[in-house]
């Protein structure tokens, strides 16, 4: 496994630490602890051309000029909360409304905009990049002085796989996940819609029109979220289904069934390309960026396509302590709460 690092001073003298995992078979994961994010994915297509596959901005620090999540941990709670409230036994808590009413993605402070500490660790499978970070009580509204961590780590079965981490010392909420946006074509394809998605899933979750789940958990039989044998994207992104018009795309949550050597599959033949994931959480939403709108930002000049990438967001249901039958996100003292995600990455 090769590993290089690179530190860029920021003109609020934070700095920036990048570093780059590559193993022996010229998968590089390049990775910024600003957010404790996933900037950049090298895989060889099927003609042993190595290209990008996630969407990134053009330089480092263009993540600080805008908000953009592409690739960042999201937390505390990734989502959306109903009114940013939810209920710690018999006591209302409030977080803060950062979307209209509701809280989203944790709040203006959270894991995506915040500098982590980074090191490098080893364990049984090689080294791996541990980023840390510690949220005090009461930061947007959330209980509880909490410690997170969150490791990638390469491996040279091309597995990229990330764990997470967190105790806190007062009864809060978690739900972390991970934000980067898949584009297996290596960017030689505006969007994703002749990629195939399968997953090992039978229940969605229906949104409503503020990006909150109703609390229903429908059968996918017979719909276009039947993503139960491989399906090309554009079949959805085309349909005149309620929930996809009013979404313009996917944004929604899916039960998965846990039961299978992985949780589903995200396919590009033109590239022979396949990302295969697998998550301890219970569930995953799919995002297929649907607020892209192709047009350039004066701080970044990034030009990415409506539906230009897709999101794997595993996790807990979002808005979960609102709804019954949602599983439940609570983290208490001395229980700590651990996740592994991985993404086996296989060309034809």
């Amino acid at each position: 496994m090769k590993i290089s690092q690179e530190i860029i001073q920021t003109n609020t003298h934070q700095k920036i630490s990048i570093v780059q995992l590559e193993n022996n078979n010229g998968f590089k994961a390049t990775l910024s602890n600003y957010g404790a994010s996933l900037i950049g994915l090298m895989f060889p297509n099927n003609q042993g051309e190595q290209e990008n596959v996630v969407l990134n901005l053009a330089k480092p620090l263009d993540y600080l000029t805008e908000r953009t999540y592409l690739g960042a941990t999201i937390g505390p709670v990734a989502g959306r909360i109903t009114l940013g409230q939810w209920y710690k036994e018999q006591q209302l808590i409030q977080l803060e409304q950062n979307e209209g009413n509701n809280h989203c993605h944790g709040g203006s402070h959270a894991f995506d905009n915040q500098f982590w500490k980074m090191e490098m660790n080893e364990n049984t499978q090689g080294s791996y990049v541990c980023f840390s970070l510690v949220l005090p009580a009461g930061c947007e509204g959330y209980p509880g002085n909490r410690l997170v961590t969150v490791d990638y780590q390469l491996t040279e079965e091309n597995q990229l796989k990330i764990r997470y981490h967190a105790e806190t010392d007062e009864t809060t909420i978690l739900n972390p996940t991970n934000h980067t946006y898949f584009n297996l074509s290596g960017g030689n394809e505006a969007t994703i819609a002749n990629h195939e998605l399968q997953l090992n899933s039978s229940l969605f979750a229906p949104l409503n029109e503020e990006n909150l789940p109703t609390g229903e958990l429908v059968q996918v039989t017979g719909s276009v979220f039947d993503f139960s044998k491989k399906q090309i994207l554009s079949r959805c992104l085309q349909s005149q289904d309620i929930q996809v018009r009013q979404q313009q795309g996917l944004n929604h949550p899916f039960i998965l069934e846990g039961n299978q050597l992985y949780d589903g599959c995200l396919s590009h033949n033109p590239s022979g390309r396949k990302v295969y994931f697998k998550t301890t959480a219970p569930s995953i939403v799919i995002y297929t960026g649907n607020h892209f709108t192709g047009e350039n930002t004066p701080e970044n000049q990034a030009t990415i396509q409506k539906h230009g990438g897709i999101a794997l967001e595993m996790q807990g249901l979002p808005d979960a302590p609102n709804h019954q039958g949602f599983g439940s996100i609570i983290l208490h003292p001395q229980v700590d709460y651990l996740r592994e995600d991985c993404y086996q990455f296989t060309v034809n």
